[in-house]
């Protein structure tokens, strides 16, 4: 996986060798970024993991400055995760969400730099576990809602002077989830991510000119 992401990086560096133009300041973009993650793990006790999640985050960017820029977000997120073992849980989790962003970015070139982003945002969906031991299975429904907060590294490529191609690999985020059974009792759990080889975003920011 690696070597491939390194491969094609490489290639589009090369692509674009000719272009020029850097993000120019009065800028305005509208685009969306897809990003996915995927992990498993293994325990002495028996049982196994398997995590992952994608989302679609289309955001409006204004400009703050020649090389800043913020503005709204919003998003829609699918998680699935499996437990293995004696017992077997798997979950399901979707989420629509609202926000927003700001990014700092670094010119390299006149056709490529890198970013830093970060993004917060609210969401609301629904949480759906099936549990299965001895031979019985049984299915809850939950309501969900998620406080999130990201930051994450980047490349971007603006081959042209309409739009520009994005990738980001990492990030470093917190969550807060809370769950609402049918009887209104609410349970919030906390998760705290920081990695630089399970989260994985590529995207296209259309430039709208005056």
């Amino acid at each position: 996986m690696k070597k491939k992401l390194t491969t094609s990086l490489s290639a589009i560096i090369v692509l674009f060798t000719a272009s020029h133009a850097q993000i120019q300041k009065g800028e305005k973009t509208i685009g969306g970024i897809i990003g996915f993650n995927s992990r498993s793990s293994s325990y002495l006790n028996g049982y196994s993991t398997k995590y992952s999640w994608v989302n679609l985050t289309p955001k409006f960017g204004f400009p703050l400055g020649h090389s800043w820029r913020a503005g709204p977000l919003v998003g829609f997120r699918y998680y699935k995760e499996e437990v293995n073992g004696p017992t077997t849980v798997m979950s399901s989790s979707h989420l629509f969400q609202g926000g927003g962003f700001i990014r700092k970015s670094y010119d390299l070139t006149k056709r490529l730099g890198v970013f830093l982003e970060g993004e917060t945002g609210y969401g609301i969906g629904k949480t759906v576990y099936f549990n299965s031991a001895n031979g019985t299975s049984s299915q809850t429904n939950l309501k969900l809602r998620q406080f999130a907060a990201v930051l994450k590294p980047g490349l971007y490529f603006k081959p042209g002077d309409r739009f520009i191609i994005e990738a980001s690999i990492g990030q470093v985020g917190f969550s807060q989830n809370t769950s609402i059974d049918a009887t209104g009792y609410r349970s919030t759990s906390r998760f705290f991510d920081a990695s630089l080889k399970n989260n994985f975003g590529f995207g296209v920011q259309f430039i709208l000119k005056k």
